[in-house]
């Protein structure tokens, strides 16, 4: 005698088996776009920490400079004429081999994207060294040729850039008097 009580077990019907594989592939889909953007962000961030690198170092760069400034006597240790920052600092070798004319500026590319460049001569020992370096820095900066640009060092894209002294107790557009 059967009993009507005992039911043989049952496995999954086909239609529930489609809705577990459905649910499992939805999540695998929206799991790989969560992957994705992150690796995107990820990418992102180690891009934009080169540059804050980049740009620590030319500003680093830009306060050694400063802080390196050697007045000559009869000479200019700092000018800023609107399109370049020319400057005589102390050098950086060691042993000292004497001052350094370094000059900053901002030049398009071939591209046409703006460039903050830096070039700083060899030292000069004489007054005729400075004066020659000196020049030279001021022709790099307008149109540079081989020689001057074997100096030159490409520090990052730079779109416009605008100086000011502070002096008098004020900051003050170095152009004007």
């Amino acid at each position: 005698m059967r009993s009507s009580s005992v039911r043989p077990p049952r496995g999954f019907t086909l239609i529930e088996l489609l809705v577990a594989i459905g649910v499992m592939a939805l999540i695998a889909i929206l799991s790989w776009r969560g992957l994705d953007g992150m690796v995107r962000a990820q990418e992102q961030t180690r891009q934009r920490a080169d540059e804050m690198l980049v740009l620590q170092a030319a500003l680093g760069q830009w306060a050694t400079d400063l802080d390196a400034l050697m007045p000559i006597a009869n000479t200019t240790p700092l000018d800023w004429d609107g399109q370049v920052l020319r400057l005589t600092r102390r050098s950086s070798a060691v042993p000292d081999e004497g001052p350094v004319v370094v000059a900053w500026t901002r030049r398009n590319n071939a591209q046409g994207v703006g460039q903050w460049l830096r070039w700083q001569s060899p030292p000069v020992r004489t007054r005729g060294a400075w004066q020659q370096a000196w020049q030279q820095a001021a022709q790099w900066a307008r149109t540079p040729g081989d020689a001057e640009r074997r100096y030159e060092v490409t520090l990052m894209p730079l779109d416009s850039w605008q100086l000011f002294y502070y002096r008098g107790g004020a900051w003050s557009n170095p152009l004007s008097s």
